[in-house]
């Protein structure tokens, strides 16, 4: 199995993860950082629960012209509401234990979406917890979600990035080609 960017956090903390990492990229101070992972649980618990859209609303309209990138929130019917109350809580760390095959795991460095601090932990837990030995991980440097080659891994760089980072398929062929040996 060849995985790209595996997840080792719920799809939840992903997000958490992903708005912190962009917000950084974008050079935003650290107190922006703050305002939009509070402003993202109390999103996500508007998803989850139903209830507090008042506090959400209120606290976007107290940050929102200092907080210009600050989107507005979602009402609480919105159809993506039911949709991600579905997925949110979704933790794969049980679904790795369960996996035996040999695994190559890439990751990239600048990787927003599924940062690779975050994500591969829980991933090696499971998979060593479940009895798989077989399992390696390369860390491309310089590269995105897609493993392209990156400055910082922000989605606004992604429509000038053209090409793959230096190794990525020489090493996934290099594994493939050892498998039967």
């Amino acid at each position: 199995m060849v995985v790209h960017a595996g997840s080792g956090t719920t799809v939840r903390e992903e997000g958490l993860l992903y708005l912190e990492k962009e917000l950084r990229f974008g050079g935003l101070p650290e107190s922006s950082v703050a305002i939009g992972t509070q402003y993202q649980r109390l999103d996500d618990s508007v998803t989850q629960t139903g209830t507090g859209w008042r506090e959400l609303q209120r606290f976007y309209e107290a940050h929102r012209t200092e907080e210009t990138w600050l989107w507005a929130p979602r009402p609480p019917d919105d159809w993506f509401r039911a949709y991600y109350r579905m997925l949110m809580d979704f933790d794969p760390v049980p679904s790795w234990t369960r996996v035996r095959c040999p695994v190559l795991f890439f990751y990239g460095e600048v990787d927003a979406n599924v940062p690779p601090a975050e994500s591969w932990p829980p991933i090696e837990r499971a998979l060593r917890q479940g009895g798989n030995r077989n399992v390696s991980k390369v860390l491309l440097p310089r590269a995105n979600h897609l493993f392209l080659e990156a400055r910082t891994g922000a989605r606004d760089e992604y429509p000038a990035l053209s090409r793959f980072v230096a190794g990525y398929f020489e090493q996934m062929g290099h594994w493939l080609s050892t498998l039967g040996r």
